[in-house]
């Protein structure tokens, strides 16, 4: 499409920051009336790292695919293998 690396995954990033940080807040706001002794703000530092680690996360396996369909795979199993992992270790 003509366009570098750098300006085709920040063009990536920066849609799927706004996309997460809409989704943090809401989720900070429905939190934040459940937990009535947790501070709103770290509600929403908490959510807005872990959908910035997942994004970079998705980055770094997607380098090493060179085909769309292979990388949401490999990402996917990825992501599943974690998310079981944290489950048994915590």
């Amino acid at each position: 499409m003509g366009m570098s690396r750098f300006s085709y995954y920040f063009s990536w990033f920066i849609r799927y920051f706004a996309v997460n940080l809409v989704i943090s807040l809401l989720i900070a706001i429905y939190l934040s009336s459940v937990f009535d002794y947790m501070p709103f703000f770290v509600l929403f530092v908490i959510n807005i790292s872990f959908s910035m680690a997942m994004i970079a996360q998705l980055f770094f396996i997607q380098v090493f695919t060179t085909r769309a369909k292979i990388g949401i795979y490999v990402a996917s199993i990825f992501f599943a293998v974690q998310y079981v992992f944290s489950l048994l270790v915590a």
